[in-house]
């Protein structure tokens, strides 16, 4: 007796499941790799605006209208200016306020910027204001008795400070007198802008 049966199974569709079954893998695949980058740009525009201002390192100074040229003499003692403007830092716009200020001397007869010399009024040492001593001709800075010349250098050598004075660029536009206000890195003997 033959104990084999021939049964007739159902033919398998083995080859189109599979097929059938990549098809609706590379389908959702697809889908979530589009999701994700349709999620992903507006997400990462958004925090890249958010962090910016934190990495915005330029410095670039901050042009600023002192006086007229009229208004200093010719050989004249230096006289200081404050420096008055709006600001922002990172998010925050602040209100108008004093940020710094500035000696200008008028040194020549002309009215270019190579007849006036300006300084950031902040010794180069530690941050101290320094002041113009009419009788000394010259400026000292009262926190380390830093002496400085008209012309900026260090005068006496016990001075703490690693450099002369920090001189600013000076714009004559319309017989106004303009300077690119810096700040600089202090205790350090380069003359390096900061932020």
């Amino acid at each position: 007796m033959d104990t084999s049966e021939n049964v007739d199974e159902p033919e398998s569709n083995s080859s189109e499941e599979p097929e059938e079954d990549r098809r609706d893998f590379l389908q959702k695949a697809a889908c979530v790799a589009l999701g994700g980058v349709v999620t992903l740009v507006p997400a990462g525009s958004a925090i890249t605006v958010l962090v910016s201002p934190l990495f915005d390192k330029s410095v670039g100074g901050l042009k600023v209208r002192l006086t007229s040229i009229d208004s200093l003499e010719v050989g004249g003692p230096p006289k200081l200016f404050k420096v008055v403007t709006e600001r922002q830092d990172a998010w925050t716009k602040h209100h108008t306020s004093e940020i710094g200020s500035v000696y200008v001397q008028r040194t020549g007869q002309g009215n270019t910027p190579s007849d006036f010399q300006a300084f950031n009024s902040t010794c180069p040492h530690l941050g101290c204001a320094v002041e113009f001593l009419d009788g000394a001709e010259g400026y000292s800075c009262p926190c380390h008795d830093s002496t400085f010349a008209t012309t900026g250098e260090v005068l006496n050598q016990s001075s703490p400070s690693p450099r002369g004075l920090d001189s600013l660029e000076v714009e004559i536009e319309d017989d106004e007198l303009w300077v690119i206000y810096l700040k600089f890195k202090p205790n350090v003997t380069d003359k390096i802008p900061v932020a």
